[in-house]
């Protein structure tokens, strides 16, 4: 239960922080290109341009990979924890805390989003990440049942 606990811990962090890192890099970018020493290199804008273009607008997808990634080590980490059918119930009592607790994340990262100053640049340059995020609930009860069925479903080692 732990593996999950990680994933939703991790996944509103790293949320969060590509968005800060996108809100902060983006008119770093443009000031440095601007300024007056680096305006007059075009080599020098240039190598701005594609650090814009190639890294900063790319976090959205940096974000899908990592939850795509961290979704399947759970459940791989799920098929090597041995689970007594017996405790079952333990683990569902502890998956409903855990959809409790995304679902408190998902509205936390709704409240993020709506911010004024924020709304554009989530939905224009993070729309894969505002999509998981909003349907935290959703995902966590997926990958929940699905390390529960991954866990309890294996072959019982005698």
């Amino acid at each position: 239960m732990k593996d999950l606990a990680t994933v939703i811990i991790i996944s509103l962090v790293l949320s969060f922080g590509l968005v800060i890192i996108h809100i902060i890099m983006t008119p770093l970018l443009s000031g440095i290109a601007n300024s007056d020493v680096i305006s007059q290199n075009n080599m020098s804008v240039q190598a701005l341009q594609n650090t814009q273009s190639n890294a900063i607008n790319r976090l959205d997808y940096v974000f899908l990979v990592i939850f795509i990634g961290l979704f399947i080590v759970c459940l791989i980490v799920s098929y090597f924890i041995s689970g007594i059918p017996l405790f079952t119930f333990i683990y569902f009592i502890i998956l409903i805390f855990m959809c409790m607790t995304s679902a408190i994340f998902s509205y936390i990262w709704t409240k993020f989003e709506i911010a004024p100053e924020l709304t554009l640049t989530i939905q224009n340059n993070f729309p894969i990440t505002n999509y998981i995020m909003e349907n935290f609930l959703v995902f966590t009860i997926i990958l929940g049942f699905l390390s529960m069925i991954v866990m309890y479903a294996k072959p019982q080692q005698i």
